[in-house]
């Protein structure tokens, strides 16, 4: 079974704090950023708001709405970890 190596940065996600975590190994994190006050989702919203786009339910949704509009092989992304899965 694959082991991560160690150190990697983490990017923790969630619906009301988001944080960026060096991880020198399991149980040694370093908290190197957070979210004060916004979290993920309201970022979406702002930039929903930006682009002038709907916001029901959520700046989410209608990016997300946009993004399926789109060429999905407009851009080469590589797919992270891809020998670990």
């Amino acid at each position: 079974q694959a082991r991560p190596s160690f150190p990697f940065l983490c990017l923790l996600v969630s619906g009301g704090h988001n944080l960026v975590v060096l991880v020198r190994g399991v149980g040694h994190y370093v908290q190197l950023g957070t979210t004060l006050d916004d979290a993920l989702g309201e970022a979406y919203d702002k930039v929903a708001r930006m682009l002038g786009l709907e916001q029901r339910p959520s700046g989410g949704a209608a990016l997300e709405a946009l993004a399926r509009e789109g060429n999905p092989t407009a851009y080469k992304f590589c797919i992270p970890m891809r020998k670990y899965a």
